[in-house]
Order: structure tokens, then C-alpha cells, then sequence
């Protein structure tokens, strides 16, 4: 029978025409799908259902349908609900889809800078979650799809990733390879974070 939350229906009774807003039909039988207007279905209920009490009396209650006292009403296909603001429009329903569309019940788009991952435990595949060019290393995505770097590391000049930072530089000979940590050249000896090599036997600085 009809609940207070209706989705949206359209049902003929005799000269009356009643227009159901804000409705759902409980435990009502699988529709006829309606290839014209996405989301909807067409369902037959029993006409009296479709009146208010004080219409009843005294109504036709033959109905619209092929069926003696049953109308035919549009409501929003399983997995879909009515849109905002429109009585007469479906839109599918998927849980989650933050930071997507969602094309279909169940189904979500991820916006771009997004991709979709799925809950294993709840077997569920609409979470949209950022995603950074090579997975942002050293650092966490944000969801604006930029690194987020972690200590001791400083973003790329385009962005995409995040390299280790020394203080001061490792000098000419030598490469930052972990926050605080320099890596020499070949044949040059580091102290301190700055790599040098020995000529003569004194320590030559390569700045």
C-alpha cells in the first residue's frame, strides 16, 4: 500500500487525475520498466489505494488500468530515487561516490584525479579515493591530487612526488638520497653531509 514516503506517481481515476508526491510503494511487485524515461517504472496498485478517504465515497474506482480497480502509477525503478526538486525524474542511487557521478545504480564514475577502489570487506566498489602521478612517493595524496610530502622531504618543482631534503646540499660530488642522508660519488668520501675528496692528502671540499 501507499507510505507517506512516495517516490512519485501519476494514476487516472475515472475524471480524477491524482498526482502522488513524495511517495513509495511498499512491497509493491516488480514494474514494468519504462524505456522512454530512465528510472521509471510502471506499476499497477488498486485504484482505492491512490484516494484519500473523503475521495472514496462515492468515486469510480475502475481505473486506468486493463485490470477492473487497478490504475497504473509511475514510480523510480529499484536503485533509483526521485531527483530533487522534480517529481517526475529518477536518478540512480549508489552508496558512497564521493568525488564521482554515479551512472547507474551501483555504479560510480570517479571524477577526474580519482580512481575507484574496491571494500573487500563489504564488497562495494564506490569509493573514489585521489590518485597522484607514481603514487607519491614519500608523501600521501591528498584529494586535491597533489603530494602531501612526509617529513624530512619537500614536493618536486611540478608537484608529482616528493624528493628527500639535506640541509645545506650534499655539495657537487655528492646526492640527497633520504631526508638528511647524502650519497657520494665514486672515489669521494663524505663527513657531515658534505662530500669531498683528498688531494694531496687534504680534504678539497666539491661546493
Amino acid at each position: 500500500m501507499l507510505r507517506d514516503k512516495m517516490l512519485l506517481c501519476a494514476g487516472i481515476v475515472g475524471i480524477f487525475v491524482v498526482f502522488c508526491h513524495g511517495a513509495q510503494l511498499q512491497g509493491a511487485p516488480r514494474g514494468q520498466f519504462n524505456h522512454t524515461r530512465k528510472g521509471i517504472c510502471i506499476l499497477e496498485v488498486p485504484t482505492i489505494d491512490l484516494l484519500s478517504p473523503e475521495d472514496r465515497h462515492g468515486a469510480n474506482l475502475r481505473g486506468n488500468s486493463s485490470r477492473d480497480g487497478y490504475s497504473k502509477i509511475e514510480v523510480c525503478c529499484s536503485g533509483y530515487a526521485r531527483k530533487p526538486h522534480s517529481h517526475y525524474e529518477c536518478h540512480p542511487v549508489c552508496d558512497g561516490c564521493e568525488h564521482g557521478n554515479c551512472t547507474a545504480p551501483g555504479v560510480c564514475a570517479c571524477k577526474r584525479g580519482y580512481i575507484l577502489i574496491r571494500d573487500t570487506q563489504h564488497n562495494t566498489i564506490n569509493d573514489c579515493v585521489p590518485t597522484c602521478p607514481l603514487g607519491c612517493l614519500n608523501g600521501i595524496c591528498t584529494n586535491t591530487g597533489a603530494c602531501s610530502c612526509n617529513a624530512g622531504t619537500v614536493p618536486s618543482k611540478d608537484g608529482k612526488y616528493c624528493l628527500p631534503h639535506c640541509t645545506g646540499g650534499c655539495g657537487q660530488g655528492g646526492h640527497c638520497t633520504g631526508p638528511e642522508h647524502c650519497t657520494c660519488d665514486d672515489g669521494i668520501t663524505g663527513i657531515a653531509r658534505i662530500c669531498y675528496r683528498c688531494e694531496n692528502q687534504q680534504m678539497r671540499v666539491l661546493l
